[in-house]
Parts: C-alpha cells; structure tokens; sequence
C-alpha cells in the first residue's frame, strides 16, 4: 500500500487512499440558469488556487414563437476571472433571441495550493496541504453511493452532483439536473429507454461530521475534515468530449449532457441531447433523449459537442 491515509468506513464502498497527487478540493460556490446576465457568476476565490467548474446545464432548447425549428444554446467554455468571479461563454443558434441562457447551472471547487504553513494538521507530500483550512473553507463529500438502476428518466436518490462509473455499449446516460436519463444511443424517431446499473456516488457541500477516525478542528473551533464521511478527492484527471473517446479505467465520470444532435427519421427532424457511453472503460459522447421534433421539411442536420473539461474521479466510493 504507498503511503498516505486509508480511509476504510467497512460499509461496502471501496476503501479510500489518499495519497500523493491527491487534491481535496473546496466547494466555491454555484449558480443556477441565468438570462441575459451576461455569463458572470460569484464565487469564493483563494488566491493561489485553481478553479473547477460543474456544470449541470450544458446544452439547452425551447421553442421559437416564429418558427417551428426550436432554439438551441451550448456551453462553450468558463473563464477565472481571478477576482472572484467565474464567466461562462455559450454558442447560440439564434443570438438575436432575447430570452437566450447566457449562464448555465454549475458547482464550482477550487484546488488549493499545496503549502506548508507550519501549522497544526496534516500534510501528505504533494497533495492537498490540510495544514490550516480557514473556518470559511467549505467542502464536498460524498452523501450517497452505491449500485443504482438508472431506466429512462431516473431522479437521483439525494441531491447533489453525480459521478458514476458503468459498463454498457450502446446506452447513454445524462444529467438533466434532476434526473438521470438512460436511453438507447440511436438517430431514429423517438426514445427507447434502457436499464443499466450504474456504480453511483453523489456530492455536496456539506459540514464534516466528528467521529471515529481523523478529525481536524480548526482554531475557531470549526471541524474542517473528518474521516466519517469520504470527501471529494480528484487527481487533475478530466476527459473532453469533444476530443472523442477517451480511457478513464479506474475512474467515475461527472455525467453531464455532452451535446445535441439533430437528424431525420420517421418523417420528422429530431433534436436530441447527448450523453456519455461508459464501456470497457473507454467515455464517449452519443444521443441521449429527444428534446425537440419537427417536420423533416426544413430539416437543421447539425451536431455539436461540448468543449469543457469534464472531472474523472478514482473509484473509491
């Protein structure tokens, strides 16, 4: 075993090696669906510190009020501004329209500096320095997991953001920021739902819990860390839809929406988001659910993918 902390809770989930390389981020901050704000979102910025975006609202289409053929929008990329602020940009179909999202849903988390500061805690070389953590550090842990049965549009047991980790061809699951939707991977008119059991584990900003274990207590009296509830630990590791298919063995993937889709079947031109395919251990982008049908008479045969970096975590809940 390499050196560093075990985290073993004994209740079915994978033990936890926090190790170096490790990083324990803090929870930063998050927004919801914004119009005509111009993309700029408040978060909790510490200087020094790399910021992590979320996101949850991706993609998005609602019908036009002077033409059949709906209007889409798709998160293109988020920019640090440094100074406590995030700004997301977005692509339009019809940027004329003036009830487009200008900013999308999202958690964001920021990853520490490592730094010794000579103060009471613990440091593992190379990681996370839980040295000090300011009573104004926040946190994510894990608030649910295990195996969970996703069939068509599926509400997630607790709420949260969704990491998971599954096994299956030709079914794409997303993120709707409600439920889970899992469905066939197809062009064709219409949605076939499908089952699949997914590794499931789920994380929110949460206060840590003293109990048996390592606990960390802050000089204002505040519990900072605790080994009773397995926090959100990440390695740098992402994968970017938009540069096809990628390797994340051992990991779990935040599932998102991934795109949108639009091609003709059955007489109608069908607008679907896409999700991600998790196979062999191999991520990949594919359609998901229907959004929006319309005569084939004036198709749009488009397809795009998102650009952002999506989080891969290790497999240890």
């Amino acid at each position: 075993m390499p050196r560093g902390l075990l985290i073993d809770l004994n209740d079915g989930s994978p033990r936890m090696e926090i190790t170096a390389g490790l990083r324990c981020p803090s929870f930063s901050g998050s927004n919801g669906d914004q119009i005509q704000t111009g993309g700029v979102v408040g978060v909790t910025k510490t200087p020094g510190s790399t910021m992590v975006m979320l996101p949850v609202t991706t993609t998005y289409a609602y019908p036009d009020s002077i033409s059949l053929i709906p209007s889409i929008g798709m998160m293109t990329g988020y920019a640090d501004n440094g100074n406590g602020t995030i700004t997301q940009s977005w692509w339009h179909s019809n940027p004329r329209l003036a009830q487009r999202l200008t900013a999308g849903a999202a958690s964001y988390v920021e990853i520490l500096a490592v730094s010794q500061n000579g103060n009471r805690g613990l440091l593992i070389s190379e990681s996370t320095d839980f040295t000090f953590i300011s009573s104004a550090t926040q946190f994510m842990g894990c608030v649910w997991f295990g195996n969970f049965t996703v069939n068509g549009s599926t509400p997630l047991p607790a709420s949260g953001i969704p990491f998971a980790s599954w096994d299956s061809p030709d079914v794409s699951i997303a993120f709707d920021g409600t439920n889970l939707t899992s469905f066939l991977a197809h062009d064709g008119y219409g949605d076939a739902a499908r089952p699949v059991t997914i590794r499931l584990a789920i994380f929110a900003r949460v206060d840590p819990t003293p109990g048996r274990g390592l606990t960390f207590v802050n000089p204002d009296g505040k519990v900072t860390f605790s080994t009773t509830r397995k926090p959100f630990v990440f390695r740098n590791a992402f994968w970017n839809p938009a540069s096809g298919a990628a390797n994340a063995s051992g990991n779990m993937v935040m599932i998102c929406r991934t795109g949108f889709r639009n091609r003709n079947a059955g007489g109608w031109c069908n607008m679907k988001h896409k999700g991600i395919i998790f196979s062999g251990g191999v991520v990949s982008s594919a359609s998901n659910n229907t959004k929006f049908s319309w005569t084939d008479q004036y198709p749009i045969i488009d397809e795009r993918t998102i650009n952002l970096n999506i989080p891969l975590i290790p497999a240890m809940y």
